[in-house]
């Protein structure tokens, strides 16, 4: 399968601070700037999900969502964590989380 790239660019939420934090998981990645918390989690090599949530709602990630129908698998991917930016690259696309932006 052509590997195609998706480049994500999450929305402008403030300046960059120094409060970001970026930790590899076994499904992608969380990251925390300011108060929302993104996760990047695969669910196949060529299906990735975004989360984007405010740190303190705790039941962001309890409340189901009735069109997510899978679950996060185990996928093999690459973790290179840049100056500006961290790429997750799978056999068939590669997600780019921007720090300075979260």
């Amino acid at each position: 399968m052509k590997k195609s790239l998706l480049l994500l660019t999450l929305a402008l939420l403030t300046l960059f601070s120094a409060n970001g934090a970026v930790v590899q998981t076994s499904t992608g990645l969380k990251a925390t700037k300011d108060s929302i918390t993104t996760e990047v989690r695969f669910y196949s090599d060529g299906i990735a999900r975004i989360l984007k949530y405010v740190s303190t709602d705790a039941s962001a990630l309890n409340d189901p969502k009735l069109t997510v129908t899978l679950s996060p698998q185990t996928v093999s991917f690459t973790y290179a964590d840049g100056t500006d930016d961290v790429t997750l690259t799978t056999a068939n696309m590669q997600v780019k989380y921007n720090k300075p932006t979260g």
